[in-house]
């Protein structure tokens, strides 16, 4: 069965202890996993775009398996300590694809301007020609 915060209820947590301290678990848990499924999707799409991350991707998939790791941890201060860090890996990827992000905008207007710069000279051009043929 895959690892996933379902998992963490109080049907299946309160057979051996009350669900209070998992409860905790799941919430101190809860924004991480949010914050790597949109990283991962993020990913997605520069990789969409031909764009190389692969050493985020990497990045991202180490601190994936030792998030999902957590879940079998019922020490509620380590649950959190550990969602912390990892929750700081996942934010020095996100700045990383924040600033990608930022570089390929600014491209973009970079690539805009010069295509209109030169669909412009050639409008002049032609219509410099057009006024001396005549």
């Amino acid at each position: 069965m895959k690892a996933t915060l379902d998992l963490i209820n109080d049907k299946n947590c309160s057979r051996c202890h009350p669900y209070d301290r998992a409860s905790v678990i799941k919430e101190a848990m809860r924004q991480t996993d949010g914050s790597i499924t949109d990283i991962a999707r993020k990913i997605q799409q520069f990789k969409g775009k031909g764009i190389n991350i692969e050493v985020h991707e990497k990045s991202l998939f180490d601190l994936r398996n030792r998030y999902h790791r957590l879940f079998h941890v019922v020490d509620v201060g380590r649950v959190k300590q550990e969602s912390e860090v990892i929750r700081q890996g996942l934010g020095t990827i996100e700045q990383a694809l924040a600033k990608l992000d930022e570089r390929n905008k600014r491209r973009k207007i970079v690539g805009t301007t010069v295509v209109a710069g030169l669909l412009l000279a050639t409008l002049l051009s032609y219509l410099l020609k057009k006024t001396f043929d005549n």
